[in-house]
């Protein structure tokens, strides 16, 4: 096949194999191969530089990606399989791990004491959220359990702030008692809670 190339949007270069446009490609990738106009190579040659510039392409993409907020590994892998080869992924992500830029524990980690500090979501909650993360379930449910968490001192903390004023009746107990479940509290914990600050027990038979 003989080579030539042409101008391509974005300053790359489009690289044609006997006339017909195979793939684009950055100049510095393209000139480091010492490829010159009417060059000819065999198809073996020319898939290997396609492979290659498809694996720098996607490497590319996934740093950006990284660049600007950490991803788990999963959800990067969701991200590229919109433009790239399961080959090229595999690949982008490997050196993506390789350079710490792809670090589940690490997120997890980070993000689990984000929700347990900021939000006070119980393991429970925190677990759910990081697999929608992209996070695996075991790996979720280790990191989760790992943390040093009190459910009677973090109810006893939101009731005093968050929800101190729907502590006065049963209908503001019931909402508290509600939110507290949904953020993962265990129903004997918010019920020993609720009923250390109220005198009714509508609120959890309701």
């Amino acid at each position: 096949m003989i080579i030539t190339t042409k101008q391509a949007k974005g300053g790359k270069i489009a690289v044609l194999a006997d006339g017909a446009e195979v793939f684009v490609c950055d100049p510095t990738f393209w000139y480091s191969l010492g490829i010159y106009e009417e060059d000819e190579i065999d198809e073996e040659r020319l898939t290997e530089i396609q492979t290659e510039n498809e694996r720098r392409r996607c490497c590319a993409a996934a740093f950006k990606y990284l660049s600007a907020r950490a991803y788990s590994e999963r959800n990067v892998r969701m991200k590229l399989a919109k433009n790239f080869t399961p080959e090229a992924i595999d690949h982008a992500v490997e050196r993506a791990k390789e350079l710490g830029l792809i670090d589940d524990g690490e997120l997890a980690q980070l993000l689990a004491e984000q929700m347990l500090e900021q939000r006070h979501y119980a393991p429970a909650r925190i677990t759910a959220e990081l697999q929608k993360r992209g996070i695996s379930r075991t790996q979720a449910e280790e990191t989760a359990a790992a943390l040093a968490f009190d459910p009677a001192q973090e109810i006893t903390l939101l009731l005093e702030t968050k929800f101190k004023n729907d502590v006065g009746d049963g209908k503001g107990l019931r909402r508290v008692f509600a939110a507290l479940v949904r953020m993962g509290y265990a129903y004997g914990d918010v019920k020993t809670a609720l009923e250390s600050v109220s005198d009714t027990e509508e609120f959890y038979d309701a």
